[in-house]
Order: C-alpha cells, then structure tokens, then sequence
C-alpha cells in the first residue's frame, strides 16, 4: 500500500453520524478545493486520529481529510464550537 503522505490536505467542518470500527460517517459542509460538496461521506479513519478526537455521534467537529487511491481519510479531527 502506498503511503498518503504526500497527498494534499483539504479542512471541512461537520457533525459526526456514527463511527463503525474505522469508518467514519460525517456530515459535513464540503470542502470545494477537493471537489467534495457539502452533505454525508465516510471516511477511513485510524487509531491514532479517533484516541485524540470526539467520536460520539452529534459531536460537532472539524477535520483534515486526504482523497486517496481507495477512498477518503480523516488525517485531523477536533471538535468545534
């Protein structure tokens, strides 16, 4: 598996929908600069990012992602106001 490193980071803000082992559902804003619009997406996300994030549905957040080769990945995850 290649890594994702070098591949760009893109910020959005949302509300968590639910976390189901390392998919996370969001629904989110959208982030124009990666082409994503607005509205509910999973994302991969691993140990490391959801040990230092709110991951209770409802909680309101605000994220990095990455677009990779198999799909989208949360790199960043903090909770908002």
């Amino acid at each position: 598996m290649a890594s994702t490193e070098a591949l760009p980071s893109y910020e959005a803000q949302g509300v968590i929908s639910s976390l189901e082992g390392q998919i996370l559902t969001l629904d989110h804003d959208g982030a124009s600069a990666a082409g994503l619009k607005p509205g509910r997406n999973q994302f991969k996300a691993y140990a490391d990012v959801l040990a230092e994030a709110p991951i209770t549905p409802g909680d309101r957040v605000k994220f990095q992602f990455k677009k990779t080769p198999t799909g989208l990945e949360v790199s960043k995850l903090e909770p908002r106001d």
